[in-house]
């Protein structure tokens, strides 16, 4: 099968979530023998020459004679130009843009929680091209196949046509232990990833320190926070980090935290310490409690520090409970997130919709 998978504007293989998703899913692919093709930008040479797969800045040109046209997100204006063009679209959402155009559907003050369309009373982006837009994207989305990135959001968008497949990671369980000491986050340092909820939370324990991975607004106030609790000198700050500085971030850790306080639709930055094995504790919210399972890693009540310190510490004093729930997590990274399985749920998607 001749597959032409459209990452979009501004993802790389080698950076985000996103661009997680577009290089496992394309490594899958090619690993089942499918001709993969990918439409992008030269952030994406060397990946496809290692894979040996066509990279194309001509778009329109190389979606002749592709069998599907896989689009990482809405893609609005690309997946109607190929529907116009009769070609069989795929649609992978990763985001609330499909009810929300500001992609999140949350904020501190508002959230669309019921079944209607964005935008809400706090949306930044409340105007009329922006409801204009959203009509026009639901329209697009109806005549093409749709996935999900979780059951929450499949859930939560309402698509038609609508299936959830889990994104792919590549599983590297290490033998090293981490060192006990350390927790570790990786993410965007904005309100919604409840980073402070940590910081208080580390404060309640003396034993442990925190290695902070990203950058944005949030990062003077996470800073003051840390003077204000008396923790400085065990809270680091390391900046934004390739995919391959968060592998060595969480390989030196012992516990890494996903404390979203917003409905993650996916959680990739959870998934990656799923993948290397490591203990992982989450919040509630979103897709992060269907990524950890009942026994793959631990799940707290998001904006509450006291249960993420009364967690931190039943972890660090049970080191056989830890150990049994990582290889758990292994296995099912290996079984259900890597890319070959991942990849024939696509493809099974692909063949259904070529029908």
């Amino acid at each position: 099968m001749r597959v032409l998978l459209i990452p979009g504007i501004g993802v790389d293989p080698h950076y985000g979530g996103q661009g997680s998703f577009c290089r496992y899913l394309a490594e899958g692919l090619v690993e089942l023998g499918h001709y993969v093709e990918i439409s992008g930008g030269e952030n994406w040479v060397r990946f496809c020459k290692q894979w040996s797969i066509s990279l194309h800045s001509d778009q329109s040109k190389a979606a002749k004679g592709a069998d599907v046209i896989h689009i990482n997100g809405p893609g609005l204006r690309r997946a109607a130009g190929e529907l116009i063009s009769r070609n069989k679209v795929l649609l992978t959402h990763q985001d609330h843009r499909y009810i929300c155009p500001a992609t999140v559907a949350w904020s501190r003050d508002g959230c669309i929680e019921n079944g209607s369309h964005g935008p809400c009373q706090y949306c930044p982006n409340r105007d009329v091209w922006s409801r204009a837009r959203l009509e026009m994207l639901r329209f697009v989305v109806g005549l093409c196949c749709n996935v999900a990135v979780s059951s929450y959001l499949l859930k939560r968008l309402s698509l038609p046509n609508g299936h959830a497949i889990l994104s792919p990671i590549r599983g590297e369980p290490s033998s090293t232990p981490g060192n006990p000491s350390v927790v570790a986050f990786a993410g965007r340092i904005v309100p919604e990833k409840g980073v402070d909820v940590l910081v208080r939370a580390v404060s309640k324990i003396r034993q442990i320190e925190l290695e902070i991975a990203g950058d944005g607004p949030m990062l003077p106030q996470l800073r003051q926070l840390a003077e204000d609790l008396g923790i400085a000198t065990r809270v680091h700050f390391t900046g934004p980090q390739s995919l391959e500085g968060v592998r060595d971030l969480y390989l030196r850790s012992s516990i890494v935290c996903v404390p979203s306080v917003w409905q993650e639709p996916y959680g990739y930055a959870a998934a990656e310490a799923l993948a290397l094995g490591r203990t992982l504790v989450v919040s509630d919210r979103g897709a992060l409690p269907e990524l950890v399972g009942q026994n793959r890693g631990w799940v707290c009540r998001a904006d509450d520090p006291d249960d993420w310190a009364k967690t931190l510490r039943d972890i660090l004093e049970n080191d056989e409970e830890r150990i049994r729930r990582c290889r758990e997590a292994n296995r099912f990274v290996a079984e259900e997130l890597a890319p070959v399985p991942v990849a024939k749920r696509y493809v099974a998607l692909y063949e259904n919709s070529l029908r």
